[in-house]
Order: structure tokens, then C-alpha cells, then sequence
């Protein structure tokens, strides 16, 4: 399932944001954390509607998923294999908004393990930091969920905003 990811300005009530996304449309909002999840029928045209909201920093399509352990790596693995290009660098970043048995730099050292193997044969290599990447395939892992980037709608938190 996709979801529209939300990630509010530091100065933004996130209160008023998830109201002004509710308000005339059929869509269902949580909160994760710092972040914003919204359900919609239509997430393509959602995410367009959200990115000229006023304290709203990005809007990314995410893909929904379990948060075991296996189901996050396998989502990124599947977002990466899709969205690196050959011979670009990539960094796996994982945000966790919940305790869970694993922390961030388990699913990033995984992920990127799998992705280095499936990416082989294009020549995309893991990159040392955020700042030094081409790609930067982003996963947030909730209570009950997980939200990996399949497609930035404006981007600013692609390097650097967490």
C-alpha cells in the first residue's frame, strides 16, 4: 500500500497541518513520531496538493509495510533496486520513531549489505555518508508500521533533514 509521508517544518503545529490535510478530502491521518502518514485513494495526487502547504518541509510516496525486521529490508532493498542508477552511490537511512528490537544502523547495514549484492553488476556502491551520495533510500519505522521512499514529491530531506 502507498501512503503520502509528511515531514512538518521544526516550526509547524503538527496539529494544524494533519487538520488542513483532513479538512474537504477522504483521507485518513496518524502520526508517527515527528512525521505525518496520510491514506488516500489517490496518494500521487495528494502528495501534489501537500507540497504547497505552508509548514510542510517535504512530501514523499511511501510504501507501507510491516515493521518486522525482514519486511523493512526487503521494501528497501526493492526501493533501491528501482531507484539506483548504475554507477551512483547510495546510502541507506533509517529513522525509527518507536523502541524495537533492532536500532537504525541494523536495517541500514543489511539493506545496504543486500543492495551491494543485488547492485553488483551496475557498479552503484554504498556511499560513507548521507552528504556523499547520488541516492539516499530513506525508511521510517513506526509502532506498527514502516514507510520506505518510493518518490519524492519535493525532496528537501533527501540529504540532511531527519
Amino acid at each position: 500500500m502507498e501512503v503520502v509521508l509528511v515531514f512538518p517544518s521544526d516550526s509547524a503545529s503538527r496539529q494544524a497541518i494533519a487538520r488542513a490535510i483532513k479538512s474537504g478530502r477522504k483521507v485518513q491521518v496518524a502520526s508517527e513520531g515527528g512525521y505525518i502518514i496520510c491514506e488516500s485513494s489517490d496518494p500521487a495526487k495528494l502528495a501534489s496538493r501537500l507540497v504547497v502547504l505552508s509548514g510542510i518541509d517535504s512530501v514523499v510516496i511511501a510504501r507501507k509495510v510491516q515493521r518486522w525486521f525482514s519486511h523493512v529490508t526487503s521494501a528497501i532493498v526493492q526501493a533501491g533496486s528501482i531507484e539506483i542508477l548504475p554507477g551512483e552511490t547510495f546510502y541507506v537511512k533509517v529513522i525509527q520513531t518507536a523502541k524495537a528490537d533492532y536500532v537504525d544502523r541494523d536495517f541500514e547495514f543489511v539493506s545496504a549489505g543486500a543492495l551491494v549484492g543485488k547492485l553488483a553488476e551496475i557498479n552503484a556502491l554504498p556511499a560513507k555518508g548521507e552528504q556523499e551520495a547520488d541516492r539516499v533510500i530513506l525508511a521510517v519505522v513506526g509502532k506498527r508500521f514502516a514507510y520506505v521512499r518510493i518518490k519524492a514529491v519535493n525532496d528537501t530531506e533527501a540529504k540532511g533533514r531527519t
